[in-house]
């Protein structure tokens, strides 16, 4: 975002977020561009870079399933700190809704993915909203 983020377009302000997640900082601080902190392209891209952009988020997109899983492939839990339990099981059911076979995509595949799944901060609340679900739909 460079010395003057006041200055800088929406596609600067992306690309420097794609380059380095924490640029969104500045973008937050700065008057001109403080709204790209609820654009979700913005910060999509800002913590895919770096989970710990995710504080600079706006309170919307810290709510936002789609920001949040980001987060969470990042390994950012610690970042996730914060979201709401609903959010956290919303989270859970799009993960259990989207759960990998292991005969699709490979056993590694599936045990990287789900142990990343259950090493996340509010793990066994997501876990427990997942099978609350699982339970209501049978």
């Amino acid at each position: 975002v460079g010395a003057n983020p006041d200055r800088c377009s929406r596609e600067e302000v992306l690309a420097a977020v794609s380059h380095d997640g924490l640029a969104l900082e500045a973008v937050a601080r700065s008057e001109a561009h403080s709204d790209l902190c609820g654009d979700r392209e913005v910060v999509l891209a800002a913590v895919r870079q770096n989970a710990r952009a995710f504080r600079h988020a706006s309170t919307a997109l810290r709510e936002d399933v789609q920001v949040v899983m980001a987060v969470m492939a990042q390994g950012g839990a610690a970042a996730c700190e914060g979201v709401s339990k609903e959010t956290l099981a919303n989270v859970a059911c799009h993960l259990m809704s989207q759960r990998p076979r292991p005969e699709v995509v490979g056993v590694e595949a599936t045990r990287r993915q789900w142990t990343r799944f259950h090493s996340c901060q509010g793990a066994s609340l997501l876990r427990q909203q997942a099978r609350n679900v699982t339970i209501q739909r049978r």
